[in-house]
């Protein structure tokens, strides 16, 4: 084996949105924004909405 120097992630896992949203830590007033204002990722924002939607629709049937 030739070692290269260069470390490779060998375990992943997913995570689901609706675990993050209880962290204001992704609240939408932190998420990363460039230097216009403009989200770095919109795809997170979206994909949070989209938990948060989840949630809540869960929370009204119970």
């Amino acid at each position: 084996m030739h070692y290269t120097g260069i470390q490779y992630l060998q375990l992943v896992t997913v995570v689901e949105p609706e675990w993050l949203i209880e962290y204001s830590f992704f609240d939408d007033d932190r998420l990363p924004e460039k230097f216009g204002g403009e989200l770095r990722n919109p795809a997170v924002k979206k994909t949070l909405d989209e938990a948060r939607s989840r949630v809540q629709q869960s929370s009204q049937r119970v």
